[in-house]
């Protein structure tokens, strides 16, 4: 059965109203979505061996990487969640949960990469420089994910359980 999603509305008027989806059914999103910060902050600070990135990059960088990477997280969060739900203990599960999404998160991360890696041949000073920034972000995304993610969700089991 899909998620359920209900709409929080982030302002009270009713013209300008923006929407945030909130996964009811998949509560280990705001552990997903907390770990793509690090990974976000190591990209910006690395960003400094550059010398100078342009605002563009500067402003829709960290956006992007949050939107494209986000689901890295959830693949295996929700395979860790399945394995809890068979029975298995929480180091098992996390076990299992890696190598069972392995192979898709870093072959969506390698396909990502080089789709951001091809705007280097860009003529625009634009291309290359959001080229070579995304791709470093998406490295660093698949990193964080595949290293910290499994130790935060195995200390934060219990935490992620309740949602």
């Amino acid at each position: 059965m899909p998620p359920q999603f209900s709409c929080v509305p982030l302002r009270s008027t009713s013209e300008n109203c923006a929407v945030l989806p909130c996964f009811s059914d998949f509560g280990c999103f705001p552990t997903a979505h907390f770990l793509t910060f690090p990974a976000i902050v190591l990209n910006m600070g690395t960003n400094l061996a550059f010398g100078t990135i342009s605002f563009v990059t500067n402003a829709a960088g960290s956006v992007l990487q949050l939107a494209v990477s986000m689901d890295y997280s959830i693949f295996l969060l929700h395979s860790f969640s399945r394995f809890r739900a068979s029975g298995m203990d929480v180091q098992d599960a996390m076990s299992h949960a890696v190598k069972d999404s392995f192979s898709s998160v870093t072959s969506s991360a390698l396909t990502t990469v080089i789709g951001f890696a091809a705007l280097i041949l860009m003529r625009f000073r634009i291309g290359p420089d959001m080229g070579v920034v995304m791709a470093k972000a998406i490295v660093f995304s698949l990193l964080c994910v595949l290293v910290f993610l499994p130790c935060l969700a195995v200390l934060c089991y219990k935490l992620i359980d309740k949602t």
